[in-house]
């Protein structure tokens, strides 16, 4: 008598792993995004396998997920910018803890480009003799590629003679300035989508131009922090005076507070009197001259209670500051 047997191979149970993940899955807007994760262990199947992002409304209905040979995808459907950002694989299948592995998913977002004109690189100043620097900033999608010119004709990029360099930053260097390079130049950025051009004026060094606003940032029972936004420095290191008063008068004259930190953009102007109506402006100074104060709007009354003070960490800037009578 012959008798049949049959081998059975039993695997051992094994935790769930997730392996292998791509660094990111980058589509273009309108296109269906597919993220993946290979996973092991035993038992292992779709069940077993779920993908997580915080803050993503209506995952069941905006993805779809699918399970073959040992890898879970996820289907996110005509993504936006918005959903930039990490997808978690979560694999956990009851033995062991649960193994996390993120997919970052990156959408082309397409913009023309868009030209950076604040004031601080709006224009730029050299004495003669010396090395100027005009600045052009720029944003958008595809990336976007920058030329100069000047009077019509093409500075090449980085392509260094005696009189321009356009260094890795897009700055257009003009060397040993002479009284014929004054004036403006002409910054065209373009991509794909579209183009933006600026100009940025070349002109001597000069006293700086007023800042274009203050702000407040904090207000406690005795001080005030403020911020502003830097004009045009004149080709030269700028310093600010913070001038204030009292709201209800102008007898008592102005409080002068004078800011000399390097790229200084705020300031905590502090020994203010307890629930006190104050009015803030401020103008900007280098070694040539001062410009105008920005007009006396910005009014500001200072809290009740001294427990009520805030933390504000602030860089720790040089003042002066020495009250006389503004005339």
């Amino acid at each position: 008598m012959v008798q049949n047997t049959q081998d059975v191979l039993v695997f051992p149970a094994d935790s769930a792993t997730v392996t292998e993940v791509p660094e990111f899955v980058m589509v273009s807007p309108g296109d269906d995004a597919q993220l993946y994760c290979v996973v092991e262990g035993n038992p292992m199947s779709e069940k077993y396998v779920v993908w997580k992002r915080e803050g993503f409304s209506d995952m069941d209905e905006r993805t779809q997920q699918s399970f073959r040979n040992n890898t879970s995808y996820l289907m996110v459907k005509q993504p936006t910018r918005e959903d930039n950002g990490l997808f978690d694989c979560v694999a956990n299948n009851g033995i062991g803890n649960e193994t996390v592995k993120s997919v970052h998913l990156i959408v082309k977002f397409l913009d023309k480009p868009e030209i950076d004109t604040s004031p601080k690189i709006s224009k730029a100043a050299s004495n003669t003799g010396d090395t100027a620097r005009l600045m052009c900033r720029a944003s958008g999608a595809p990336t976007v590629r920058f030329t100069w010119s000047r009077e019509g004709a093409s500075i090449p990029n980085n392509n260094k003679t005696e009189k321009y360099f356009v260094d890795i930053k897009q700055m257009l260097l003009v060397q040993h300035v002479r009284p014929a390079d004054y004036g403006g130049y002409e910054c065209v950025v373009r991509n794909e989508i579209g183009f933006a051009t600026t100009t940025v004026r070349l002109d001597v060094t000069s006293a700086p131009d007023t800042p274009s606003s203050l702000t407040v940032q904090n207000v406690t029972h005795d001080s005030v922090t403020l911020s502003w936004v830097p004009g045009f420095d004149g080709g030269m290191e700028p310093s600010y005076r913070i001038r204030y008063r009292h709201s209800a008068t102008l007898s008592e004259g102005y409080t002068y507070v004078d800011v000399v930190a390097p790229n200084a953009t705020s300031y905590t102007v502090s020994g203010l009197s307890m629930a006190t109506d104050y009015t803030f402006s401020i103008m900007s100074f280098n070694k040539l001259g001062s410009s105008k104060y920005l007009p006396d709007l910005l009014q500001v009354k200072t809290s009740m209670l001294a427990s009520s003070r805030k933390t504000y960490n602030r860089p720790a800037l040089k003042s002066t500051q020495v009250p006389y009578k503004y005339i």
